[in-house]
């Protein structure tokens, strides 16, 4: 879309920056929340590590890894929000109204778009939030309490999941040689709570970002349960797209400064 627009986009960002009459508009910044520095600065297993690797494969997420952009075009992202219109949900161009669909997602994300769908926007309590926390990611009742006790709900904070992550990853690092048993069993539970952090963090960053830029939801957890195999029943395409058109929404509004969401779907 950038490829064939872009040449639009900018012109219509430079009119809006003109002098009229002596007086010089007020522009509305919109700020893109972009995750996708986070995934490319964060460290993964050496080498050919099949305990990392085939889980990631196995929940149908793995290509996300090489989705992220570590910058994007914030004039085109800006030009865009103007241009949408959530009573249709489509973007109002010069040629006629255009918009994202689910072969787009499928396209270029690689992502399921057929299957369930989780409820985003209702905030989750705080002790359901520490439940999943303790059941899927190892944290003790204490950690886990006060991380959403810090961020008042079921999220984690994205420092915190990145700390989690480095501290499985070292540990496992550590491990790796051991043929100690207890040593063993301790390597297996570190490598599944690793692998979970930052498939938590691979959506959290780039399908369903935060226009805080502060934190991920812990609903996510949720598509833990059945295992890796059982993530491919959710359909990501679709809740990617959804939370999206909601973030596309919020972000025309006159007195909003900010959008989430997927923006490569916007970029790509």
């Amino acid at each position: 879309m950038e490829g064939k627009f872009s040449r639009h986009f900018y012109r219509s960002m430079e009119s809006q920056q003109m002098q009229s009459s002596g007086d010089v508009r007020k522009l509305r910044v919109v700020k893109p929340i972009n995750h996708g520095a986070k995934i490319l600065s964060l460290g993964r297993p050496n080498g050919n590590q099949d305990w990392f690797w085939d889980p990631l494969r196995e929940s149908g997420l793995h290509d996300l890894v090489y989705l992220g952009y570590a910058t994007v075009p914030h004039a085109v992202l800006m030009t865009l929000c103007e241009r949408w219109h959530p009573e249709t949900s489509t973007f109002h161009m010069p040629l006629g109204e255009m918009t994202v669909i689910l072969d787009d997602v499928a396209c270029l994300t690689h992502l399921q778009i057929e299957g369930r769908m989780l409820t985003h926007g209702k905030k989750m309590p705080k002790h359901e939030g520490a439940a999943l926390l303790m059941r899927h990611l190892g944290v003790s009742q204490q950690e886990a309490d006060k991380i959403c006790g810090q961020e008042d709900g079921g999220y984690i904070s994205y420092p915190r999941l990145r700390d989690l992550y480095t501290r499985y990853l070292g540990r496992a690092n550590l491990l790796a040689d051991t043929e100690d048993p207890e040593e063993l069993e301790e390597l297996e539970r570190v490598r599944t709570y690793c692998v979970r952090c930052y498939l938590l963090y691979l959506v959290g960053c780039l399908l369903f970002g935060d226009r805080s830029n502060k934190r991920i939801e812990l609903v996510y957890l949720t598509t833990m349960e059945d295992g890796y195999a059982g993530m491919r029943n959710y359909s990501w395409g679709g809740m990617t797209l959804a939370y999206l058109y909601v973030e596309l929404a919020k972000a025309c509004r006159p007195r909003d400064r900010a959008l989430g969401g997927s923006v490569t779907l916007l970029t790509a």
